[in-house]
Order: C-alpha cells, then sequence, then structure tokens
C-alpha cells in the first residue's frame, strides 16, 4: 500500500512543518519597498554606503519613477583618485532599459572636497542636454566627498525643468 511506504519518521515530519511554517512567513513578510528619493539628502542618505572612503572616483546613477521610487541604481564608471570618464551611452542605458522618468547622479571625489570642478560641471550640463533629448528629467547631480556632499541643483548650477516632451501632430 503506497500509504504506509509515505509515513515520515518524526524527524522527517519536523522537518517538513518547519519547511511549510519558514514558507508561510516569507508569504506573508512585508516586500521591501524602494526608497523614494525626495532631496539631496536623502539620494546622500543612500549613497554614503556605496561611495564614502573610495581610493577612486567612481559615477553613480539613479534611475526614478515620476514620483522618485528609485527603480535602478548603477555604477556606470570607475576612475583614478583624481578623475573618472563618463560614456554617456552607460548613463542612459540604464535610464532606457527602466524606463525611468527622472535620474540623479552622483560621483564621489577622494579628495574629501566636496565641491564639484569646473569639468564636473561641464560634463554635468552635457548629461542635461542628452537627457532632455531622450524626454528624462536629470533631477540633480551629487559630489561626495569626506561625509559632505554638493548638490548641483541646490548650488543653481543645474537646471531640472522637466524635459518637453514631443508630440506627433497630425496635419
Amino acid at each position: 500500500d503506497w500509504l504506509d511506504d509515505a509515513r515520515l519518521s518524526p524527524g522527517q515530519a519536523a522537518r517538513l512543518l518547519a519547511a511549510v511554517d519558514l514558507a508561510r512567513r516569507l508569504l506573508k513578510a512585508p516586500q521591501k519597498r524602494p526608497p523614494r528619493l525626495r532631496s539631496p539628502a536623502d539620494t546622500f542618505a543612500f549613497l554614503r554606503p556605496h561611495l564614502l572612503n573610495l581610493p577612486h572616483e567612481e559615477m553613480h546613477v539613479l534611475c526614478l519613477s515620476p514620483s522618485n521610487l528609485l527603480l535602478r541604481h548603477r555604477c556606470v564608471a570607475r576612475g583614478t583618485a583624481t578623475q573618472c570618464a563618463v560614456d554617456p551611452r552607460d548613463v542612459f542605458q540604464a535610464a532606457l532599459s527602466t524606463r525611468a522618468a527622472a535620474i540623479v547622479l552622483a560621483h564621489n571625489h577622494p579628495s574629501g572636497d566636496a565641491r564639484p570642478s569646473a569639468h564636473d560641471v561641464a560634463l554635468t550640463r552635457q548629461l542635461a542636454e542628452a537627457a532632455r533629448a531622450l524626454c528624462i528629467r536629470l533631477a540633480d547631480h551629487l559630489v561626495i566627498g569626506d561625509g559632505t556632499w554638493t548638490s548641483m541643483l541646490t548650488e543653481g548650477l543645474l537646471d531640472a525643468a522637466a524635459p518637453v516632451t514631443p508630440l506627433i501632430q497630425g496635419d
């Protein structure tokens, strides 16, 4: 009889019940929601563990939904102690693949000085133009130093106006 062969020992039964209980708890566990990045301070708090105390520069892109929920966080470039070459295709590949409404850029200065350089500002303006052409809003660019940060938006170095959405018009 198949029922006689299907009997479990007390140890097997205990393991099976524990597995069922664990599965039930995992299904009930609240799903961890992505963070909502509403301000430069929120963004710095999120990025701090990723960019603080690195011996080299890194550029990160945060892809955001229309309500500023984080869709994706990706490091798009790694450089040396004093510079980092950024390919715009890498920045926007992450944004396009998530259909992001906006992006926030962030990079670190291993020197500890969180002030943006002239090159940082020029790169940000170039990326803002590309973002507008793709109908993606460049919401901010943070430069992270020794536990401090500078927001290019707050400093007036970036115009984060919403991009113009192209419309197709008939005759």
